[in-house]
Order: structure tokens, then C-alpha cells, then sequence
């Protein structure tokens, strides 16, 4: 549910523009710890190699696929307001 919240947050933009998504602590974690920890967990559940760029597409189809709108999807994948 904090994924949702942060979502709302910052396309409302109450979080800085660049405020890392995943945090340890208060320190920002970086790009290799979450694919490894992505890679781990799809290993685990017996889906082989996912990438989180993989993860991401899927969600933006099973967004199209329930109904919600290009303009909702491409605002909530924006990469240059967040993380």
C-alpha cells in the first residue's frame, strides 16, 4: 500500500522530483541491490530471469487491460518526475 502512497504523492508533487523510491534506512538503495533482490524473488517463484524494465512494462499492460487511461499510465511511468 506505501507504493500507492508514494505514487499519489508525487505526481502530486509532495515529494521531491528525485526522491528515491526505495530507501535503507534514509539512504537511497541503488539500482543493482533491487535488481539482484528482483532477480532473487522471480528466481524464487519459478519465473526465471525478470527485469525490473520487465516488471515495468507489465505493469503498464495490465494497467491498458483494466481500463486505465495512456494519459494515467504515462503520467505514473514518467521517469523524469520519479524514480
Amino acid at each position: 500500500m506505501w507504493g500507492r502512497r508514494y505514487v499519489g504523492q508525487c505526481l502530486r508533487r509532495q515529494l521531491p522530483a528525485r526522491a528515491p523510491l526505495f530507501t535503507d534506512h534514509g539512504r537511497p538503495v541503488n539500482a543493482s541491490r533491487i535488481e539482484a533482490a528482483v532477480r532473487n524473488a522471480t528466481e524464487r517463484a519459478g519465473l526465471g530471469r525478470v527485469t525490473p524494465h520487465q516488471l515495468r512494462h507489465t505493469l503498464a499492460t495490465q494497467a491498458i487491460n483494466r481500463g486505465m487511461s495512456l494519459e494515467a499510465i504515462a503520467a505514473s511511468l514518467d521517469t523524469s518526475r520519479c524514480p
